[in-house]
């Protein structure tokens, strides 16, 4: 399975599982099928596609059992060759055993989308026998899923006016690369490629893997292919080499979502797709075009242009400095005790002691807001202030966020070239010495001079982590220095050496280190030190909850009164979680009809959706129990379940690992609590509405 993971690599320029966090490329591994690697890169032979597909069987039993086996097949194909014209066929059509187990929804349609023509049965993942996941809990249960996707449909036309010419042979090789190119980038982002329309394809993000910035990735995706396209050149040989260009609408709505490899379409948009297809028809070459819904999901994380008279946004590209947009405007409220101990912590530092603050919660808890808040008490020019943020899009690109400062850092100094800006900068921190090692560092051209002899990688690493040390040191020991790490659990490991090693010298200078993390998402590898103070955020208490929805209801309503039994309801359904609160506030005053809101605020859906979607058979138990309440006895959930009680109780412990829901008592007595009235309000409302009913009914009974 190793060798196959690293073969598939290899040859088809991505990995075939892996995902912005550890814990989702484990779940990658374990329960969604890859995508063949002869669809990802048309030119691999189908014969080696498929014996790929053997390696990785999720099953060990079906894979090749020896070594030896894979040596012997690898050297019949050097020996005889598989080329293109014989794909999976003669004595290259393998026989392989089904997969079982595994998400394969919709991959039938993939492959007729990307490989057009192909016969069903030369790829045995078009067609499989064994249903996505593990059986449903009620064989009556339908076999689809409400779910809120994020939709790009992208377009190939000519760079200038009007659509791409007419030669069908340029057209065809043109859309080629734009497959293999559209696959890559899909697999980068965690979409999903579906229908291609003429000249016209989709990709969806929410389905069949939920992430809580869905809506970011298909922005991000969309420009990246636009891009990318660009500098793609087409023409058949003879021909003067022409040039491409994309335009993409995105758009997020409602879907159902199938969760039967049967079904004849993975993904049912409806009105979702209409809008999408209008939103595309507006771009223009090369640009990207999204709707009023997907801009409230990215406005903080991308710059947006109002294309009037039409209800649309036009995307300038993404926004490099969060720090003045991704977070509430609102006062903080609460959370005075945490504020005063990271100024009592700021005070050490400024007096040359230096500290750490580890500040820790989970999403939409408030970590953002409380630096936020620090932030404004210390406006005074007292400290530097300098900020970096971890990525899931840079998890693989080593010392990301550091390489983004030092850029920034260099281009206020006025110099000729990159080369002398970064010259300039080092000389005033007196380590012009690291030169060498910054310079390929930032993508700098640098001559090898007599001080830049070339070093073994692991020795230029090391150096290197050490420089950026000292200069961060050097920075602190000019003026107090407070440096904030946003989303420690997205740094890639390098930036968590660099940490490592700074955290060990801060006691010996002014600097106060303050990094926000998501504990589920990473496991801390710093012991207790005295200079190390950790923070944990819980939820906010009744009046501080109920004082924030106030304040949401004068910045957004202008004090307009809300009634009392709704303030009530939001309380309760919030939980204290800032974000929910300010969110579901909002929606409330938004709702078109009696202020109250009927679903889950889309800026919430995709996140609550995303916890569901990793607990992988957990989620349905999550869902049978949400049609019960918020509280729910074991043995009123046994009885209206059809799994066994021993499994029934394995998926209710790996809930209540996952913090999703709370348990009490012991046997049949037991009862558990959905931790948040949201997240079983998601777990409720991603079922059909038929169902929601058979579940009803059965309870009744």
């Amino acid at each position: 399975f190793s060798f196959g993971s690293l073969l598939y690599e290899m040859l088809a320029g991505i990995s075939p599982f892996r995902a912005a966090t550890i814990p989702e490329t484990l779940s990658r591994i374990c329960k969604i099928q890859h995508l063949p690697a002869s669809l990802v890169q048309p030119d691999i032979p189908q014969g080696l596609s498929d014996y790929l597909d053997h390696l990785l069987s999720k099953d060990p039993d079906r894979r090749p059992q020896s070594t030896a086996e894979v040596a012997r097949f690898l050297a019949s194909i050097e020996k005889s060759g598989l080329s293109e014209d014989v794909p999976g066929s003669g004595a290259w059509k393998l026989s392989l055993p089904e997969p079982s187990g595994l998400d394969l929804t919709g991959e039938a349609t993939l492959i007729e989308t990307l490989a057009p023509g192909r016969p069903r049965s030369e790829t045995r993942s078009a067609a499989p026998s064994a249903p996505s996941r593990s059986a449903p809990l009620d064989p009556a249960r339908s076999s689809g899923e409400r779910r809120q996707v994020t939709v790009v449909c992208c377009e190939a036309v000519s760079p200038g006016p009007g659509r791409m010419g007419d030669d069908p042979e340029t057209l065809y090789e043109a859309m080629l690369q734009l497959r293999a190119l559209t696959a890559a980038v899909a697999s980068r982002y965690e979409g999903y490629l579906g229908s291609v329309m003429g000249q016209r394809w989709l990709i969806y993000f929410g389905y069949p893997q939920t992430h809580e910035d869905n809506a970011g990735r298909a922005v991000r995706a969309a420009l990246d292919l636009v891009e990318r396209a660009a500098q793609m050149e087409t023409g058949t040989a003879g021909d003067r080499p022409g040039r491409l260009a994309l335009r993409a609408g995105v758009h997020t709505g409602p879907a159902i979502v199938s969760t039967s490899p049967e079904s004849p379409e993975p993904v049912t948009l409806g009105a979702t797709l209409d809008l999408t297809l209008a939103l595309q028809a507006l771009a223009e070459p090369g640009s990207v075009v999204v709707s009023p819904a997907t801009s409230a999901l990215i406005q903080k994380s991308f710059a947006l242009e109002p294309l009037p008279p039409h209800a649309a946004f036009l995307v300038t590209g993404p926004i490099e400095a969060p720090e003045e947009s991704a977070v509430s405007l609102l006062p903080l409220v609460g959370r005075q005790g945490e504020l005063d101990l990271l100024l009592s912590r700021w005070n050490l530092a400024r007096d040359g002691m230096g500290q750490v603050v580890l500040i820790s919660g989970e999403p939409g808890i408030g970590k953002s807001h409380l630096v936020r808040a620090l932030r404004e008490r210390l406006s005074d020019g007292m400290a530097q202030w300098v900020s970096c943020y971890g990525s899931p899009y840079a998890r693989n690109s080593p010392l990301h966020p550091v390489v983004g400062l030092l850029r920034r850092a260099i281009e206020k100094i006025d110099r000729e070239s990159p080369l002398d800006q970064l010259e300039s900068f080092l000389g005033q921190h007196a380590l012009t010495e690291a030169l060498p090692l910054f310079a390929p560092l930032l993508g700098i051209p640098f001559e090898n001079r007599a001080d830049a002899a070339p070093l073994p990688p692991e020795r230029q690493r090391e150096k290197t982590l050490d420089a950026l040390v000292a200069l961060t040191l050097e920075m602190a020991e000019r003026q107090p220095l407070l440096l904030l790490i946003e989303d420690l659990h997205w740094l890639d490991p390098t930036t968590i050496g660099w940490l490592e090693r700074l955290i060990d010298q801060a006691p010996s200078v002014p600097l106060l280190l303050v990094m926000t993390v998501r504990l589920q998402m990473m496991e801390m590898q710093w012991g207790p030190r005295a200079h190390l103070t950790s923070i944990s955020l819980g939820p906010l208490s009744g009046g501080e909850a109920e004082r924030l929805v106030d304040r949401v209801i004068d910045w957004a309503a202008g004090g307009k009164p809300l009634a009392e039994s709704l303030r009530r309801q939001i309380v309760t359904r919030t939980d204290g979680v800032p974000l929910f609160l300010e969110e579901l506030t909002r929606a409330v005053l938004e709702s078109a009809e009696s202020g109250e809101a009927r679903e889950l605020p889309a800026t919430l859906r995709d996140s609550l959706t995303a916890r569901l979607d990793r607990l992988g058979a957990a989620k349905e138990v999550a869902q049978l129990a949400a049609v019960i309440g918020r509280s729910f006895s074991l043995e009123l959930l046994a009885a209206i379940s059809p799994i066994p009680e021993a499994a029934l109780q394995r998926e209710l412990r790996h809930l209540v690992q996952a913090e999703l829901i709370y348990r009490r008592g012991f046997g049949n007595q037991t009862r558990y609590f959905f931790k948040h009235a949201l997240v079983q309000d998601a777990a409720y409302e991603s079922l059909l509405k038929k169902e929601q009913q058979q579940i009803h009914l059965r309870i009744a009974e």
